[in-house]
């Protein structure tokens, strides 16, 4: 149990960490490069755990996992970085949960109705700032990256009978390299210039991608999602460690409170039904 639980924090170290070298890969390559090099390299490593071939009715489903869960999506969370912290991209970045309730269309608690209330508190504290204007865009952005990941998870659930956690992953990882296409007309492919943009490809396609989702569900399977997921609250405090002593981010009253309402609030969704 020690062990599940040391596994479960490290990865939460990792995927804290990818925020922090998405925005140094960001400042080498574009969006959609940086897009293409994590997922070829991802999806490679996740062949071994596919079994079953894709059945052909499936693609078109795949295709909006691949668009919801992969290109577009870190297309807008990498731009995002452009304009806002990594602290506030891993804060509400996790309001997918609150978009995952209301797609999901369940009656909602008492409870998860404050907890939409305290998060959405918390979101106008830390959008309302000093550099409100150019922030704000990243904000957005990493708002959107929270819709579009609700969209891939309630998508993806009627396939869950028929494929396992791994599969559903990695082809929509293919299909997510498949849909970067028409992103190429906005943005050239570009080759890294730096080392420290190749570490990070490997970092985000290797811990992040791989390693974390084999983790992920093999913790799942044995702990329990709800005792799982609880960890992913720890993932803006160690990104707001990270980005402290790497870009030397500031920390006020109102973001410090804002990020606690935000996630408290998400905690409430999740745990109240």
């Amino acid at each position: 149990m020690i062990l599940l639980y040391f596994l479960l924090l490290s990865v939460m170290v990792f995927w804290a960490g990818s925020f922090i070298f998405i925005k140094l890969a960001i400042s080498d390559i574009n969006p959609a490069s940086l897009t293409l090099y994590r997922f070829s390299l991802a999806t490679i490593f996740l062949v071994p755990f596919v079994k079953k071939m894709l059945d052909f009715k499936d693609t078109f489903r795949f295709i909006v996992l691949g668009v919801s869960g992969v290109s577009l999506l870190y297309i807008l969370q990498f731009s995002a970085l452009y304009y806002t912290t990594p602290t506030n991209a891993s804060i509400l970045i996790n309001t997918s949960v609150l978009f995952i309730a209301a797609m999901s269309r369940e009656k909602l608690s008492p409870k998860q109705k404050a907890g939409i209330i305290l998060s959405f508190l918390g979101i106008v504290l830390i959008l309302f700032k000093r550099d409100f204007a150019l922030s704000l865009i990243g904000d957005l952005m990493v708002i959107g990256n929270g819709i579009l990941w609700a969209i891939y998870t309630v998508y993806a659930k009627q396939l869950f009978e028929k494929y396992s956690s791994f599969e559903i992953v990695f082809y929509s990882f293919l299909f997510g390299i498949i849909t970067l296409a028409p992103f190429f007309s906005i943005f050239p492919l570009e080759i890294p210039n730096k080392t420290l943009t190749w570490i990070s490809v490997v970092y985000l396609a290797i811990l992040c991608s791989v390693v974390g989702y084999v983790v992920w569900y093999y913790c799942v399977e044995k702990i329990g999602a709800a005792r799982t997921s609880v960890f992913v609250y720890l993932i803006p405090l160690f990104t707001a460690i990270m980005s402290y002593f790497v870009f030397s981010e500031e920390f006020t009253a109102r973001k410090i409170f804002g990020g606690f309402l935000t996630i408290l609030g998400i905690y409430l969704v999740e745990r109240g039904r």
